[in-house]
């Protein structure tokens, strides 16, 4: 039974712009990193496509250069994950070379240092009480990093350790079929820590940082408007030339149009609306009958 105690509101409205721009930063690192791991994925899908069914062995033997089953069960079961890992991270490359509005969400910081005013992608972890169908006590699990340490004359790797749970508390999401220690997905959602929350435990009191949903309409308004192409700028060149009025020799006809050619003494034009004519160059004024000679040259 948890009694709230305090609570306190101190969040500042976050800078859209900001967080647009930090997100577009992350993009180059992100789609760099997840063609490595494409890679990686495509090279397990063509290892697992070319292993080995070797009756009676133990398990899947993986290496860099091979990987052998233990049934063509085991095989076809590999074959189809690898096929959709690569499937999945493909779209995702694909969403962060194009810049779309899946992009935005890959590329939001994470949650990694929780501070009020701050915005992110968060973890999933357990739950420590349902308070209500909007809101849920959350425990997200905390390792230390791998470090790299001496041993001898050679390097090992010492395994990451476990650190207090982080605590927090989420306010607007569906807590309907929330348990207490059932998990708790907070991956699919961007957060901001609002402020923090004290309340009352068996153990004594305890104050923790308040998250809630973050309204990504005005970052994705920006983002969108960021990764709009532009379109591309029509060049006047020799196979585009630009329109010019054409004059009749007696000054009754004129046209718009461009010079598609000329083929001994028929001018071909096409005009602005896309249709083409062709007029003998004798009847053309003789300011025309110049451009013609100097287009010959």
């Amino acid at each position: 039974m948890f009694l709230l105690v305090l609570l306190s509101v101190v969040a500042a409205e976050p800078s859209i712009e900001s967080l647009v721009k930090t997100s577009e930063a992350n993009r180059t690192e992100r789609i760099a990193y997840t063609k490595t791991e494409l890679a990686t994925r495509q090279k397990r899908l063509a290892l697992s496509k070319r292993g080995a069914v070797k009756r009676g062995q133990m398990g899947t033997h993986i290496s860099d250069t091979a990987i052998s089953f233990p049934t063509a069960e085991a095989k076809t079961e590999a074959i189809a994950d690898a096929t959709k890992a690569v499937e999945e991270i493909t779209q995702q490359l694909a969403a962060l070379e194009a810049g779309d509005e899946a992009a935005l969400q890959l590329c939001l910081p994470e949650l990694t240092k929780l501070e009020v005013g701050a915005v992110g992608r968060y973890k999933d972890g357990k739950a420590v009480d349902v308070v209500d169908a909007k809101q849920v006590i959350v425990a997200v699990a905390r390792y230390t990093a791998a470090t790299t340490i001496a041993r001898g004359n050679a390097l090992g790797t010492a395994a990451p350790r476990r650190l207090p749970d982080e605590v927090v508390w989420v306010k607007g999401i569906d807590t309907a079929g929330m348990v207490t220690d059932g998990r708790v997905d907070l991956t699919t959602k961007v957060f901001r820590v609002t402020g923090t929350k004290t309340y009352d435990t068996e153990d004594g009191r305890n104050t923790v940082f308040v998250l809630e949903p973050f309204d990504l309409a005005p970052a994705k308004e920006l983002w969108a408007k960021m990764h709009t192409k532009a379109p591309a700028p029509t060049e006047t060149t020799a196979s585009t030339p630009a329109s010019r009025t054409w004059t009749s020799a007696d000054g009754k006809f004129s046209v718009d149009a461009t010079f598609a050619g000329q083929i001994g003494g028929k001018v071909k034009l096409k005009k602005l609306d896309g249709k083409t004519v062709e007029l003998d160059a004798a009847n053309l004024s003789q300011a025309d009958q110049d451009w013609l000679a100097k287009q010959s040259k």
